[in-house]
């Protein structure tokens, strides 16, 4: 874990990139349609949540993912840290880990997307931060390939909108992937955090949001255009597409059976090819907007929250608990004790 995923390589990683988008962006159930109103979502009940006696039935048994517990450092109370993935196609929780979050009377959570998906206004100010404010459209800023072939990719997975031509390529980017994903068995229906904010607001729970969206979408938009074409373009790679759910389930597979190095291998594999000089600036600067940057919210975030002495479960996405910079390696150099739990 001597290595920071904001230096991941871009090339062959693109794959995961596109899983990478909703491990790292907390998604909403649905791939954005900046033009449509969000449906109003189910009201959440201690009823209607999933039934872990039934889960237990139909699943052979529970994940074994990654978690933590913080303690040390002035601190007495409950806190725990969990790494989430972002979508699943069903997941069983073990008993620690419910009992973990049973002991704690805030969730912290990058971002309410259960909130967010209810509120129109909010989305419509995110969405905000990737369009074009100048007047132009995608296609002065790509070249006429690019244009056509990103174009036809959304086409043929049913998202194209001529209205989508306001938007940045690294909105391009993000919905390629969500579209992608959704041809999948994967779902952010099945997200960890999300599981955990409906029983959140089922039993009255606290809710932090670590980070705001629209400071994260603002980042995005502020990508430089190199970076951004450079990530649509390998997006919309038949290749990388067509792995979207090989990769998925890989990334998958080893957040539930807690498999740290098989998670870091998954995000850091090496490039097939050396990457050029902008290739490499590209990946320098998406990896410090979409990782390193965060890290360090979340990590003052938490550290604040134990400062406050709050009995806190709190879930980010896997990436930003792991490697050097991670939150787990951010709260042991601040002086706390965070020692791993065992299922």
């Amino acid at each position: 874990m001597s290595e920071s995923l904001a230096s991941m390589p871009m090339k062959r990683t693109l794959a995961m990139l596109l899983a990478l988008a909703l491990l790292l962006l907390c998604a909403c159930s649905a791939a954005p349609e900046p033009t449509q109103p969000a449906a109003e979502p189910p009201v959440e009940t201690a009823e209607t949540l999933p039934d872990h006696a039934a889960q237990d039935d139909a699943a052979s048994e529970p994940a074994q993912p990654l978690f933590w517990q913080v303690s040390g450092n002035g601190y007495s109370g409950s806190f725990y840290l969990l790494g989430s993935i972002h979508v699943s196609d069903g997941l069983t929780y073990p008993q620690e880990l419910l009992d973990a979050y049973a002991a704690c009377d805030t969730l912290a959570v990058e971002s309410d997307v259960l909130a967010l998906e209810a509120d129109l206004s909010a989305q419509v100010e995110m969405m905000r931060c990737l369009v074009y404010t100048d007047g132009t459209t995608i296609d002065a800023h790509l070249d006429a390939q690019t244009y056509a072939d990103a174009k036809q990719v959304l086409t043929d997975l049913g998202g194209y909108q001529t209205m989508l031509d306001h938007y940045m390529p690294i909105f391009w980017y993000l919905l390629a992937g969500n579209l992608a994903l959704a041809q999948t068995r994967f779902s952010p229906d099945g997200g960890v955090d999300r599981y955990f904010l409906q029983m959140a607001k089922a039993d009255g729970t606290e809710i932090l949001e670590v980070e705001q969206y629209t400071d994260v979408y603002r980042a995005l938009g502020a990508l430089s255009e190199e970076t951004q074409v450079y990530a649509l373009q390998q997006a919309i790679r038949p290749e990388v597409l067509a792995a979207t759910e090989e990769d998925t389930a890989a990334l998958l597979d080893a957040w539930c059976s807690g498999d740290a190095a098989a998670i870091i291998d998954l995000l850091e594999a090496e490039p097939d090819e050396p990457l050029t000089p902008e290739e490499e600036a590209a990946a320098e600067e998406f990896g410090r907007t979409l990782v390193t940057d965060r890290n360090a919210v979340m990590i003052r975030a938490a550290d604040e929250a134990l400062r406050a002495g709050k009995n806190v479960f709190y879930i980010v996405g896997i990436a930003h608990m792991l490697g050097e910079g991670g939150i787990v390696e951010g709260l042991r150099q601040l002086g706390y004790t965070v020692t791993q739990v065992s299922c």
